[in-house]
């Protein structure tokens, strides 16, 4: 007859000291808590990286508006101009965006996603002619665009809130961007995108002497700016100045041969 007093030996015991004296850190389940949580301050620090990463790029795409004209259609596919505005105090590129080409009754005819690759400068309009978008699935009624992505330039050197005051001046007209021009250059006087500014506002109120002088400003500051170059062009073709027209212009394409309206005017304006 087995011993009353036997016990079956387990180390359970034994199991339960270790646990108890295993430091808390050590401890499988907490193990797996703590590493939950560093994944996801590590997910939250990756995410608020890439939102300061993208703030200037979100904003220089909200200052960039693009608009479609004169739609064609050849062999079922839609063609049209593409009018592309840049706002920002620095040039843009490689613009993708998104269009959708709607029937008189709202539904869509054509959807995509199609890419802008030449370079629109600071403070700049240019328009790419005849781009073609993808097929046309029955009567088109109203285009819609919109920027998807860009590729930008360097920050302007500008002191801090002028690159934003740049993009507001851009949107005023008359008097009042010729005010506003003048107060910017006074502030930034050697960035060559105000003057082109100041110079564009001076040719819409008819002040084509003043806007001569301010496109000259722009191609002193910086020679290897083209817009400067073709800019004053421009001015001159409107002074009636021709030979030193052709000079200037002939810059501006030397300095950026892909530019579309540099190509439109020089095609224009030939002998």
């Amino acid at each position: 007859m087995e011993d009353e007093g036997q016990h079956i030996k387990t180390d359970f015991m034994d199991r339960q000291a270790r646990e108890i004296s295993t430091p808390l850190l050590q401890q499988g389940p907490i193990r797996i808590v703590i590493a939950i949580v560093v994944i996801g301050i590590l997910f939250g620090g990756y995410n608020l990286v890439m939102f300061f990463m993208n703030m200037g790029k979100n904003a220089a795409i909200g200052n960039v508006a693009v608009n479609l004209k004169d739609p064609d259609l050849q062999d079922g596919v839609a063609r049209v101009d593409v009018n592309v505005s840049n706002l920002n105090p620095t040039w843009v590129d490689k613009i993708q965006f998104k269009y959708t080409i709607s029937g008189p009754d709202g539904t869509a005819a054509a959807t995509g996603v199609v890419g802008v690759p030449d370079q629109i400068p600071a403070g700049a309009t240019r328009t790419f002619r005849h781009v073609k978008l993808g097929p046309l699935q029955g009567e088109a009624a109203r285009m819609k665009a919109e920027i998807a992505d860009l590729n930008m330039g360097p920050k302007p050197a500008l002191s801090a809130g002028l690159d934003a005051r740049f993009s507001e001046i851009m949107l005023l007209k008359g008097p009042e961007a010729v005010g506003a021009f003048n107060e910017f250059v006074a502030q930034a006087p050697k960035f060559a995108p105000g003057f082109i500014g100041l110079g564009r506002a001076y040719m819409a109120e008819g002040e084509d002497a003043k806007a001569k002088e301010a496109f000259k400003k722009a191609v002193e500051i910086d020679p290897k700016d083209a817009d400067a170059h073709y800019e004053l062009g421009l001015a001159l073709l409107n002074q009636k100045d021709r030979t030193e027209a052709e000079k200037e212009i002939g810059a501006a394409y030397e300095l950026a041969p892909n530019d579309p309206d540099i190509q439109k005017t020089i095609s224009e304006n030939r002998k």
